[in-house]
């Protein structure tokens, strides 16, 4: 086969390699339900499991309408443009207007903001039919529920719930908008102080754009979250938003998946579509024609709770300063054998960066041959690349290892029970195996070192480890000591396989099915966890064709490759004279 044929090949396969994994573009979705007026909080993130969900939320009356963020689009009608020099009544009303200064211009209006633009104001009023808000108080709400009972489901004994409602609130929650596009610009601001500055939501500037950032401080107790500010866009047509929530809990770090949000700016008044609530009855199946042409009702899906199988589940990561030696807190729940894979990472001199993966195995209730002394596991650089090692110091000079040549034993002189505070991973008064932050007899005492010269010759600062993998009898923790006894960072947790309570679809006649959007966001904000099976396509993760995402990457990088193949045989190609 010639050169050429081949190269036709080459890239055919590229392309239809590339053309299979392309998935659809965002803001291509099915028609959304349009909401043109109410209260809506646009960003309600809520728990889900051990993940958070990014919801829209829209208040009726007393009552909560929940919707998929990309099943729906707020309309801004055209009567929404206006000039905000000027203290017109609707601005005034949303908050915006202050004492007219000399120039005519709204004294509450932040610098840099532009006069005139399609608003959407603070409060209701009939220039101003729609409010747009957000809402962080359910992580907080939640969190702290969910955990205790999570501790209650997994663990034996009563659990504190006021111990528990402290490891589980919630310290940070940061709303980071990763993609912003539209026509023109977006801008949200507070209502002015007593000093006329207005209040500031994101991180930097009153412009809400790509890369911009919400931070909210909320805690179980203080859940004063929701926000709703003035909204001003400045040209009509359609705005799209792709954001992400990330949570602060226990000095661990929960990441949603991405949701999608979509305005329609400068729209002409129309009805607005909305589905049936998620938990209206099934409707009856119609009677049959006399000639039976007539078609069945499709079957109604209906969520129903099981208990399934879940695998192991692990989280948590921790940074370790250079030149560093320290001895966190090791907690097992139940006898047996536990493998923690943990992969560490750090920057090399030549600034990239270098990672390494090892297994630490403990055998809890049980012996190892390394039953008792001192170790540090730890990082060495051998040319370019990282290794994982263990400092084993029972020996003079001690000798670095292999983690697959340890087998730490955890015998019951570890074992004690659970205080209060730590319900997180252990019910107060039921019994674990501890590694403590302070050396026991008969007890390997399990550390961190960042301190082999070869580190510092090889990589410049901290060295991240981070949990990869986890499987075990019972629960995990690794943590840091606080003031009186407390429990303080938290490094990595890990919870064993067995039953979680989950929620699938099925049919009156038990078939299975997918649940929709509605109901999807319904259960989501009631903390249930859904299962993929439930789940339409685009809402589980996955690519909506064939083939995973990571082959559009593969093929770029063969049709790029096949160019230098192209120049190159064209540059090595003889000269040929005649």
């Amino acid at each position: 086969m010639s050169f050429s044929r081949k190269l036709f090949v080459f890239l055919f396969i590229a392309l239809l390699l590339g053309g299979l994994s392309l998935p659809v573009a965002w803001g291509e979705s099915a028609a959304r339900t349009e909401l043109q007026s109410g209260k809506i909080d646009i960003f309600y993130p809520v728990p889900n499991g051990s993940s958070i969900s990014l919801l829209s939320r829209e208040q009726q009356g007393d009552k909560f309408h929940y919707y998929n963020p990309a099943q729906i689009s707020l309309a801004i009608k055209e009567s929404a443009l206006r000039s905000l020099a000027a203290a017109d009544s609707a601005a005034s009303v949303a908050g915006v207007a202050g004492a007219a200064s000399a120039a005519g211009k709204v004294a509450s209006l932040p610098a840099g903001v532009p006069e005139r633009g399609y608003f959407v104001g603070s409060q209701l009023s009939a220039e101003n039919p729609l409010q747009i808000g957000w809402d962080f108080s359910a992580l907080a709400a939640s969190v702290a529920s969910s955990a205790a009972a999570t501790s209650a489901d997994q663990t034996a004994g009563a659990v504190n719930s006021a111990s528990a409602s402290e490891q589980g609130k919630a310290t940070a929650v940061t709303l980071l908008f990763s993609e912003v596009s539209g026509p023109g610009e977006i801008y949200l601001w507070g209502a002015a102080n007593k000093a006329g500055t207005a209040q500031n939501f994101l991180d930097g500037g009153y412009q809400l754009k790509t890369g911009a950032k919400i931070t909210d401080r909320t805690s179980a107790t203080n859940r004063t979250s929701a926000t709703t500010p003035n909204w001003l866009f400045t040209r009509p047509g359609t705005y799209q938003i792709r954001a992400v929530v990330e949570m602060e809990k226990n000095g661990q770090k929960l990441i949603s998946a991405p949701a999608e949000f979509q305005w329609e700016i400068g729209k002409s008044a129309a009805s607005v579509k909305r589905p049936s609530p998620s938990n209206a009855p099934a409707a009856s199946a119609p009677a049959p024609a006399a000639n039976n042409s007539a078609q069945p009702a499709a079957p109604v899906c209906r969520p129903v709770e099981v208990t399934k199988q879940k695998n192991s589940g692990f989280g948590g990561s921790h940074t370790i300063a250079a030149n560093t030696h320290v001895h966190p807190n090791w907690v097992f729940t139940a006898p047996g054998t536990y493998r923690v894979g943990i992969t560490q990472s750090a920057r090399a001199r030549s600034g990239g960066i270098l990672r390494t993966t090892g297994t630490l195995v403990f055998q809890v209730g049980g012996a190892g041959n390394a039953n008792s002394g001192h170790f540090d596991v730890g990082t060495l650089v051998q040319g370019s690349r990282l290794q994982m090692a263990i400092k084993d110091d029972r020996s003079q000079p001690a000798a670095w290892k292999s983690p697959q040549e340890l087998v730490f034993g955890i015998s019951g002189n570890a074992r004690t029970t659970a205080p209060a505070g730590m319900e997180f991973v252990a019910a107060a008064g039921s019994p674990i195996w501890m590694i403590a932050s302070t050396q026991q007899a008969g007890v390997p005492w399990v550390g961190a070192n960042t301190q082999h010269p070869s580190l510092h010759g090889g990589t410049q600062g901290a060295v991240n480890w981070q949990i990869t993998s986890f499987s075990g009898p019972g629960r995990m923790a690794v943590f840091e000591s606080a003031n009186f006894g407390k429990v303080g960072k938290v490094w990595f947790t890990g919870s064993p396989a067995g039953p979680q309570k989950v929620i699938v679809g099925r049919t009156a006649s038990g078939e299975a099915c997918q649940l929709s959007a509605e109901q999807i966001a319904q259960l989501q904000a009631a903390g249930k966890i859904i299962d993929p099976s439930a789940l339409p396509p685009e809402l589980r993760g996955l690519p909506q064709s064939g083939l995973p995402t990571f082959l559009l990457g593969v093929s770029a990088f063969l049709l790029a490759a096949a160019g230098v193949i192209v120049v190159f045989k064209r540059r090595s190609a003889p000269v040929r004279h005649s």
